[in-house]
Formats: structure tokens, C-alpha cells, sequence
């Protein structure tokens, strides 16, 4: 064969990343116990980034540094309370030669609560044959886990040049993964742009 079964795993598992990372479908959640005055948390090692943030089951959004810091010079220094923000530092920490990112919140917390970050992960890598891409529970890719093929295919034949197969092969796996975005990473749930609007009459009532 042209292609050692090390090569096509290799290959495979590329292919995973890159469509994990356009289409998300690899969504995780950790849970941190906040520490009294403590302002920054470390970051999984599988994590990519951000989706959503809650404490106490209360969602927050999230600050760039730009404007915390046009909000007050000294925002990091500011009295521990009621966390209202967060924002994530890409380089905060380095463990063993390797730079970790953290969740920072503004104020630090007060009290010991717990905040949730759902957040786009990393696939676990493909190594053997009963492997499934993008994980077990996984089951609405179900039906695309054939992607990856395209993806291999696609590349094998550009390093043998058959451009002509190349394309094809291109085409087709270009077509999936439009297709994978359109049902998961577009879906309201996850458009940042999307919000709903709170009926005027439930606003009066509170919600009763």
C-alpha cells in the first residue's frame, strides 16, 4: 500500500480537529468551585474555546481586556463580590514548559459557588479500529463519521498528484462538513449573535 495504517490514522485524526473545529461537535462542560478573592482558574487541557459561562447556573458574559481596562485601569484589583464577567488569559500559567489558558472573573468571588464552561474540546485521537470520531455518545455525526475518509482521501491524492481525484474527493468532503455546520454549529443554542426577547408581559410579572 501507498499508505501505512499509521499515515491514514494520522490523517484521520487531522481530519477530526479540523472538522471539530468548524463544526463543534465536540461540546464539554467543567465545573469549578470558586475560591474566596481567587480572580483566575486554569483551563482543561482539551480546551479550545469558550461557548458559554454560568455561575450558580446564572449565565455572564464575556469582557476582552480592552474593555475592562477602558472601564477602569485597576479592574483587577477591584473589591471581590458577585462575579458579572468573565474573560479568558491565553497566558497566564506554564506548567512543564507548556502554556495553559485560564478563566478570569471580574470581581473575584466572595463566596464559594460554582461556575460552569461549556466550551468546545478537543476530540480524543483515533487509534483503534472500534475508535468512534468524535466520541461515543456522539450519535447525531452518526451518519458523517465518513468525512473523515474524504478528508484522508482527498489529501492522499494530492500527495500522489491526481488532481483530478483530488478535487473530487475535495468537493465531497467540503459538502459534508457544510452540511454538519448547518445542523449543529448554526443552531440557535449556539449562535452567539442569536437572543431572544422577553415578552413585555412576563417582564412586568417577573417571570410569574
Amino acid at each position: 500500500p501507498e499508505f501505512s495504517d499509521f499515515q491514514l490514522t494520522d490523517l484521520f485524526n487531522l481530519g477530526q480537529k479540523e472538522v471539530n473545529a468548524r463544526v463543534w461537535a465536540v461540546i464539554a462542560s467543567t465545573s469549578i468551585s470558586l475560591v474566596n478573592g481567587t480572580t483566575e482558574y486554569s483551563l482543561p487541557t482539551d480546551y479550545i474555546m469558550t461557548l458559554r459561562v454560568t455561575v450558580n447556573h446564572v449565565p455572564i458574559p464575556e469582557r476582552t481586556f480592552s474593555f475592562l481596562d477602558d472601564t477602569s485601569n485597576n479592574w483587577i484589583q477591584d473589591a471581590a463580590g458577585v462575579p458579572l464577567e468573565y474573560y479568558i488569559r491565553f497566558d497566564s500559567s506554564v506548567v512543564d514548559g507548556v502554556s495553559k489558558e485560564s478563566i478570569g472573573l471580574h470581581p473575584a468571588s466572595t463566596n464559594t459557588v460554582t461556575l460552569t464552561d461549556y466550551y468546545l474540546a478537543q476530540p480524543t485521537n483515533l487509534s483503534a479500529g472500534e475508535d468512534v470520531p468524535f466520541g461515543t455518545a456522539n450519535y447525531r455525526f452518526y451518519p458523517f463519521h465518513h468525512v473523515l475518509a474524504f478528508y484522508a482521501a482527498f489529501h492522499g491524492s494530492l500527495i500522489r498528484g491526481d488532481f483530478e481525484r483530488t478535487a473530487y474527493y475535495k468537493s465531497s468532503y467540503d459538502i459534508l462538513v457544510n452540511y454538519m455546520e448547518s445542523i449543529n454549529r448554526t443552531r440557535f443554542m449556539f449562535n452567539q449573535q442569536f437572543r431572544g426577547v422577553i415578552p413585555e408581559t412576563q417582564m412586568k410579572t417577573g417571570g410569574q
